[in-house]
């Protein structure tokens, strides 16, 4: 009971801090420039959007690394070792501390992708429409030039809408994107107890440029290349899609098993190596 009550107490800290308010208006901004397009496009056509355009927007490759960046700028304190922390390690020892570190960032990981689709709700307000298929505006984007003509700041690919239903990529993409986030964030605590902080966001930012690394190789090698970068795989609409008979980026399957198996691996040398390591404290928390 005290091990949960520390997990909770730890989650919401760090949910309510300057850091994460600073995260969702730096998301929020974006994604209403990513929407304003689609928006005039909507009210045109006087046709409404779509709840399900957010695995649209994350697919696009700038979003998506914008979208990294912002996940290392918030993990960038891992493995959050202030001073208000150092009580709670003696009190629940270094094993529960760890633990409730990494719960604590799975549970931000979920958090961060809910509030995504949630602003793009939001965002989108009246010309939203919720229903289970893609709407009209999304496939009239997808089979005409209109998102080029309203200068739309990402692609539609219909081959996606063909693969999965709307809810289908929804769940998709929140899951993996989760995943990912969740990946991410461990990613960076294991750096940090291994090595030290600044090889954590060094390792985390070579790991989100990745994703241009998958862009700029051939066709015929990017799903062999998307295999080995698990930040390609937040832009889940290009999964199942072929460029040159190759595939973009490996299966669903592949990527939830790669990304569970990595994540344990991970959460296992971290656990191991907190009890052999001197904790270096910090000031507390800030932007």
């Amino acid at each position: 009971m005290e091990v949960l009550r520390y997990i909770k107490q730890l989650t919401v800290i760090k949910i309510m801090n300057a850091r994460t308010y600073a995260l969702f208006m730096i998301q929020g901004f974006i994604l209403y420039i990513y929407l304003k397009p689609v928006i005039n496009f909507s009210q045109t056509v006087q046709h409404k959007v779509s709840v399900w355009v957010f695995p649209f927007l994350l697919s696009n490759i700038y979003f998506a690394f914008l979208f990294l960046l912002e996940i290392i700028y918030y993990f960038s304190n891992v493995p959050f070792m202030q001073y208000s922390n150092m009580y709670q390690i003696i009190r629940t020892g270094r094993k529960t501390w760890a633990v409730g570190q990494i719960i604590s960032i799975f549970l931000q990981s979920v958090l961060i992708m809910a509030v995504n689709f949630l602003f793009c709700i939001i965002l989108l307000g009246r010309n939203c429409e919720w229903g289970t298929g893609w709407g009209k505006v999304l496939h009239t984007a997808a089979l005409t030039n209109a998102a080029q003509y309203y200068e739309f700041l990402f692609e539609i690919p219909y081959d996606a809408m063909q693969n999965f239903t709307a809810i289908e990529l929804s769940i998709c993409t929140f899951l993996i994107g989760s995943l990912v986030v969740f990946w991410m964030g461990i990613f960076m605590f294991m750096l940090s107890i291994v090595f030290n902080r600044m090889i954590a966001i060094i390792g985390s930012v070579s790991m989100a440029a990745g994703i241009y690394l998958v862009e700029s190789v051939h066709p015929m090698l990017s799903q062999k290349v998307s295999m080995f970068i698990p930040t390609s795989w937040l832009r889940v609409a290009y999964v199942g899609i072929k460029e040159h008979d190759s595939f973009v980026l490996p299966s669903v399957p592949y990527i939830f098993i790669v990304l569970i198996m990595s994540i344990i691996i991970m959460c296992r040398i971290i656990l191991r190596r907190v009890h052999g390591i001197e904790f270096e404290w910090s000031k507390e928390d800030g932007v």
